[in-house]
Order: structure tokens, then sequence, then C-alpha cells
């Protein structure tokens, strides 16, 4: 709704839990938001971290290391399918069997996608397997640049110029008294 209304500015998730949404449903959820925004989506993936989210699905939440491991998976099959190819992957956690879009994003090759989140593992899957990071709530100065130097090891790591992996930062406002 909110597409029809704005034209210009880009519209997206922020993020969203893995284990709430197939990936390759999402993605096919995903690829409609995109067609309805006039390509201007951007996806946010995260790990999830809200234990009455997995309550409410009847799911045990996992070790942080594991909901990482998940979410990597779900973003290479989200990304890969928005390029609009068809896919089949088989993971540990996930799979995707001759899955295509159809109809594709209008965006090409696809809608940027990032991974949100502020441990290293995190990081380490926003740079290796998407196109930016994203971390939010508090941060001091000091506590964000420590996160951008791992953010760097991690892309050098991935073999990948960190310039060209897009970082966002979201932070509480107080606005008044």
């Amino acid at each position: 709704a909110l597409a029809h209304v704005v034209e210009r500015p880009r519209l997206g998730t922020l993020v969203l839990c893995e284990a709430l949404r197939p990936p390759a449903v999402l993605a096919k959820a995903l690829a409609t938001l995109d067609r309805l925004t006039g390509g201007r989506l951007d996806v946010g993936l995260g790990a999830g971290w809200y234990e009455p989210e997995y309550e409410a699905i009847g799911m045990a939440m996992p070790r942080p290391g594991v909901r990482v491991d998940r979410l990597g998976e779900a973003a290479e099959i989200v990304a890969a399918l928005l390029t609009g190819e068809p896919l089949t992957y088989t993971g540990t956690y996930h799979q995707a069997h001759h899955a295509v879009l159809d109809p594709p994003p209008l965006q090409m090759p696809r809608p940027p996608v990032f991974i949100g989140g502020k441990g290293d593992r995190v990081i380490r899957a926003a740079v290796s397997r998407t196109d930016g990071w994203n971390t939010c709530w508090v941060w001091t100065p000091d506590a964000y640049r420590e996160r951008l130097t791992v953010f760097d090891a991690a892309a050098d790591e991935a073999g990948r110029d960190p310039d060209q992996v897009w970082r966002s930062l979201g932070l509480y406002t107080l606005v008044g008294e």
C-alpha cells in the first residue's frame, strides 16, 4: 500500500526472522513486493533473537550458531531465487528443488539482500553471502567502530572489497525532552 503512495523511496524489510518463513516461499513473496514497489525493494534477513516468535510457531529456539547457519542458507536461497533463475539447493537446514520465481522481481540482477545483526558470525555471513550488513539499536561510536573492524576482516576473508559491501546503522532517536 505504501508503495503506491510514495514513488521514490526504497522500501524494505528490517529484518525478517529466518525461522518464520521458508526461504523459497519468502523469495516468491519478495519478488511480488519488488513488482508492487516498481523495483524499489531492499531485503533484510535475520537469524532471530526473540524467543516468543519461536514459541508461537512451536519451534524450540536454536542456539545462536545454528540460527546463523540456518540464516546463511536461507539468504543464499533467497538471493539466488531473486535473480529469476531456477534453483536447486540442498543445505543442512533448507532445500529448494527446481524452484523458480515466475514472474521474477523487476530489479536486475536482483533486489539487494542484506543480513542484520551484530555478532561476528552474523557479520561474516552478511559479507560472504549477501550485499550488505545492517545493525541497529544501541551503539556507542567505539562499539560500532569495533564491529567495523570485524566487518573489514570478514570482507578480507571473503575476498571482497569492504567498500563494495554496504552497511547501514539504525539508532534510537529521542525527539523532544
